[in-house]
């Protein structure tokens, strides 16, 4: 299984960002049957699949951030639950489902606290033409870093595309995501991201 996955990027198509041993921390595994199959601290190259006929796969990404000027995203943590058969010639995509983010920030990362607050995600998968229709979308607000979750509210669907909708209290300094996402064969993919932005 040849695996690409970039731990930071931006809403900029091929702005790839680059991993410092210094600061960062980067875990990456892969299990099957309750076995883990390899656990890394990349996610680029080639993990062992013994697996030929249809099989359950659990990848996990795990990554931190520790310097005085990373104030956001800090932490990730994105699980994806596939399943996937060994090609009977070539190579073929895995069902990995990728949530992407259109958050209406300003130039800080920052939206009003105290109100109501909607944004954009759309679903997608490897060798897809444009976003992939989830089943279903689940997603959840923290403003303790993670300790307490909070329901949002979840509406569309269509062509992949869901609006979440929240209201952020009066004070609150910064945002967690907590976002799941699963299509009509199962695949899912849960993603937690820390501080993913500021309220004002």
């Amino acid at each position: 299984m040849n695996l690409a996955i970039t731990p930071w990027t931006d809403s900029q198509a091929g702005h790839d960002g680059v991993y410092s041993y210094v600061t960062d921390k980067f875990t990456t595994q892969l299990s099957a049957h309750g076995e883990v199959l390899a656990k890394r601290i990349t996610a680029t190259g080639s993990f062992p699949a013994p697996y030929a006929e249809p099989t359950e796969y659990t990848l996990t990404m795990d990554s931190s951030r520790t310097a005085a000027y990373w104030k956001l995203s800090t932490k990730t943590h994105s699980e994806w639950r596939f399943t996937s058969a060994r090609p009977a010639s070539g190579t073929a995509p895995l069902p990995l489902l990728q949530l992407y983010y259109d958050l209406p920030l300003d130039l800080l990362n920052r939206a009003s606290a105290g109100g109501k607050f909607s944004f954009a995600v759309r679903t997608e998968e490897p060798g897809t033409a444009g976003p992939v229709r989830a089943r279903t979308l689940t997603a959840e607000v923290s403003y303790d870093d993670g300790t307490t979750w909070h329901q949002a509210g979840v509406t569309g669907g269509d062509g992949g595309r869901f609006t979440v909708t929240t209201r952020h209290p009066e004070g609150a300094g910064y945002v967690s995501l907590r976002i799941g996402a699963q299509d009509a064969d199962g695949n899912s993919v849960q993603q937690t991201i820390t501080r993913a932005h500021v309220v004002k």
